[in-house]
């Protein structure tokens, strides 16, 4: 994709400029998400055989957010982390005593 970027191909990449409509309906919030291409050229005595694919992959979605930033005392950030009390271990039907 960095080399698409590179070329001035960027809008594809953005569910939010991106615009697939022409190709397809219901294209709205589709950005790519994946680009791959090689090809093969094989030369020798008997000639020249070449061999090429390319894959786009397509998804819905937004761009995922950036990542926060570590508080700056570098301590450990518990923003979303729920709460964290260890589960009831004691299966249904026991009492937790032996019997």
């Amino acid at each position: 994709i960095s080399g698409l970027q590179a070329m001035g191909i960027t809008d594809v990449f953005d569910a939010t400029t991106s615009d697939f409509t022409p190709l397809m309906d219901g294209a709205e919030g589709l950005s790519v998400t994946q680009a791959q291409h090689a090809a093969r050229v094989t030369i020798d005595e008997e000639g020249c055989t070449a061999a090429a694919y390319t894959v786009i992959m397509v998804g819905e979605g937004a761009e995922m957010p950036p990542e926060e930033e570590p508080p700056a005392d570098g301590a450990p950030s518990d923003e979303g982390q729920g709460d964290q009390s260890q589960p009831d271990e004691t299966q249904p039907g026991e009492s937790g005593a032996d019997a």
